[in-house]
């Protein structure tokens, strides 16, 4: 029997126990030997993965105010990619920034990296800085400018750099257009120097798939399910039209199976060397992504979207685009006030809410790295950034779907290989 079985079967009647009561009423210990995190006395740079940039959106302001911080102005930008919360700490204006962009480049920028072709540096001088928000162009929430190039201090990424082997071709918005770019991270991985260390894994993210709401069933309602096999014949390309997907479940339940009426299916896919494309084709296996846009015609489409906002443009519809028959994917805690023309489907009829994050019991899900500095792996203030996101009452408290590390008995090293026991699992700080 599969390792996995095992584990299935060992946790299956205990895994809402675990949800509910893993986490102690204890008291949260920092580097410092006390129950506030480190204060900053530099300012504080988030560049990469989408989730992370969700989680800190919400979280960079509370983890300053504990750290004995006034917050101050805040805001995001208009494409919902850069958030920033300026504070003064101790006499010192201190700036949190996050930024949404593709997992890989995270790692990159934390090394300074010139020699791997997709590296984003073509905006800043320093090949250490990304554009990021800038508090000064912030009034009433909202940003005008995410042109501020600073030196990203976390790498943020979906995935271990060893899980970016994925390949694809095609223009930079998907459907919405730009430059044709080609991503080979099999040909050019990523790979850091010394200088890089993954210092934490805090937290696990589900993802989910969403259809344009033009996708009914032959009964008249959105769909609002997908089995793993139904998934894995879009994206792979095996089926092109939504009336050659075998019988679907629908509802919460699964005891309704529909069949769907004729459309041609617009899949939207990440580009190559996204986290959330990296951990689709661990869910994919055995089976291969599609690697090249599809466009032209009427007929069925593959679009390749360059961050997470691009693909649920896809989705949803945006401008010129209609998004008529679309399905993608991306973080399961999607925003669809921003894409009223969008529904979230569940995955096997089952919505991947905590207790199947924490268990692994959803097949399509990751945890969070946090890459930084060999110099900052010693630094309190970044140790104890991953404590204060490995806590359940920072992840788990605000979030449904989310699970804290700590709250996960079993773990996998890389999307792409087996279980481990986790080390971490209820440990002290698990609180």
């Amino acid at each position: 029997m599969k390792i996995k079985n095992i584990f299935a079967s060992a946790i299956a009647g205990v895994s809402l126990l675990a949800f509910v009561g893993a986490a102690s009423a204890g008291t949260t210990i920092y580097q410092t030997g006390t129950t506030s995190p480190t204060m900053p006395t530099a300012d504080i740079n988030v560049w990469g993965s989408s989730a992370q940039f969700t989680y800190w959106k919400r979280e960079a302001p509370n983890y300053l105010a504990a750290a004995g911080c006034t917050n101050g102005v805040s805001g995001t930008t208009a494409d919902n990619k850069n958030f920033v919360q300026q504070a003064n700490c101790g006499g010192n204006t201190i700036n949190f920034r996050v930024s949404s962009k593709a997992s890989y480049d995270g790692p990159l920028a934390i090394d300074g990296n010139t020699t791997n072709p997709f590296a984003s540096n073509t905006v800043c001088s320093s090949p250490y800085d990304r554009p990021m928000a800038d508090a000064s162009t912030c009034s009433g929430g909202v940003c005008a400018s995410a042109s501020l190039c600073v030196p990203v201090t976390i790498g943020a990424s979906d995935v271990l750099l060893q899980d970016f082997t994925q390949h694809s071709t095609g223009t930079l918005n998907g459907p919405l257009g730009g430059a044709s770019e080609v991503h080979n991270f099999l040909l050019n991985p990523v790979t850091v120097s010394s200088n890089v260390v993954n210092l934490c894994r805090p937290l696990a993210i589900p993802f989910s798939f969403y259809v344009n709401n033009s996708v009914v069933t032959t009964a008249g309602p959105v769909l609002n399910n997908i089995s793993s096999a139904g998934a894995k014949m879009i994206f792979s390309g095996a089926v092109k039209d939504w009336s050659d997907l075998p019988g679907i479940a629908t509802g919460g339940t699964g005891t309704t199976v529909l069949s769907m009426p004729p459309m041609p299916i617009n899949a939207c896919f990440r580009a190559a060397g996204s986290g959330t494309l990296a951990t689709l084709a661990a869910f994919m296996e055995p089976q291969q992504l599609l690697t090249t846009q599809v466009s032209g015609g009427t007929g069925w489409h593959a679009w390749f979207n360059d961050g997470s906002a691009d693909m649920m443009n896809c989705v949803n519809g945006s401008g010129t685009w209609s998004g008529t028959g679309a399905v993608g994917f991306a973080d399961v805690d999607q925003n669809l006030a921003n894409y009223p023309s969008t529904t979230r489907l569940s995955l096997d009829s089952q919505i991947p809410y905590t207790p199947l994050t924490q268990t692994w019991t959803n097949p399509f899900m990751t945890i969070e790295n946090v890459y930084v500095s060999q110099a900052n792996s010693t630094n309190p203030l970044y140790l104890d950034i991953c404590t204060y996101s490995d806590q359940p009452s920072t992840v788990e408290a605000n979030n449904v779907y989310w699970a804290a590390q700590c709250n996960m008995q079993y773990i996998k090293q890389s999307n792409f290989q087996g279980w481990s026991l986790n080390t971490n699992y209820h440990n002290s700080n698990c609180n």
